[in-house]
């Protein structure tokens, strides 16, 4: 696919209707990422992700972008909306954080990933967020510095139970 050809990509803000594909390309995405799953790990995390998506979506919580070329999904990118106690940096304490950007590998490196990113930064903004967050792969950076992100020194911890 060639660049000219991002034009005749239709994109869409996704709505509760679309928790279907969301989690499909979401478990894709993750096994990329992650490796093949176990079947039961698959659908415990379907069943999951359909129920969030569909919650998540309608509540405004969460807001996803998709590409599609035709009948084929090719896209997608969300973000969740966190409200927290302000700060100096951030008063309102409206965050975005992106999240699930994916590009199938046959629409790599043609615009999909910049486009979706850059609907999101707008939605965010009409949302009055004040910061977008983000976790990048390597293979993602570079869409993400050229939208003007750069690498956060806070760390981060986690504690899964």
């Amino acid at each position: 696919m060639s660049s000219s050809n991002l034009l005749n990509l239709k994109f869409t803000k996704a709505g509760p209707n679309e928790a279907e594909i969301l989690t499909q390309l979401r478990i894709e995405f993750l096994e990329e990422y992650w490796g093949r799953q176990e079947e039961t790990l698959r659908k415990n995390l379907g069943t999951k992700l359909m129920d969030y998506f569909s919650r998540s979506l309608a509540d405004g919580s969460y807001v996803c972008y998709l590409a599609k070329n035709n009948k084929e999904w090719v896209g997608i990118g969300g973000m969740v909306i966190r409200h927290q106690p302000g700060g100096f940096k951030i008063p309102n304490g409206k965050i975005a954080y992106i999240m699930n950007m994916y590009t199938r590998p046959a629409y790599r490196k043609q615009g999909v990933a910049k486009h979706i990113l850059q609907l999101l930064m707008d939605e965010a903004k009409s949302l009055a967020c004040e910061a977008l967050e983000l976790h990048a792969t390597q293979e993602g950076e570079p869409v993400y510095q050229k939208a003007g992100f750069y690498l956060h020194p806070e760390p981060t911890y986690r504690k899964i139970f």
